[in-house]
């Protein structure tokens, strides 16, 4: 559902059906990070891992990496760091991002 309403949003803020004052809105690059954070929670929602996350939504054509390799590594704490932004976002009333449809 939260993705469907990202999607909408892009649709959206790509038609110009906004009107002139666009300054508002969300940037191209904005809302491909708002649907991927969203993508992020609705997997962690479903029972996803950190590692699952990263190898499949953040890194998906990188090899997984094993143990202790991944346990100190750059992509794990990259991770991390957008999941708590996805809950940030969820906990702050993510439906704000629609407010200009």
């Amino acid at each position: 559902m939260r993705l469907a309403a990202a999607a909408r949003l892009d649709r959206l803020t790509r038609s110009g059906r906004l009107g002139a004052d666009r300054s508002g809105a969300p940037s191209a690059y904005q809302r491909g990070r708002f649907a991927r954070l969203l993508a992020i929670y609705d997997a962690l929602e479903a029972g996803a891992s950190s590692r699952d996350l990263a190898y499949g939504l953040v890194f998906p054509k990188q090899r997984p990496l094993a143990g202790a390799m991944w346990k100190g590594s750059g992509e794990r704490r990259h991770v991390l760091r957008l999941v708590a932004e996805a809950r940030r976002l969820i906990a702050r009333d993510y439906r704000k991002l629609l407010l200009h449809c």
